[in-house]
């Protein structure tokens, strides 16, 4: 599972309201990332 760079920059960006949302999106990226590789 790839994050494209856009992903990053809102992780980065705390205030987004989006923050929530794509920290969620992300961990579960990680997640497949460790089971599929």
């Amino acid at each position: 599972c790839q994050m494209n760079h856009e992903v990053y920059w809102l992780i980065a960006d705390n205030e987004s309201p989006e923050y929530e949302l794509v920290m969620v999106e992300y961990q579960k990226c990680e997640w497949w990332r460790e089971e599929e590789c």
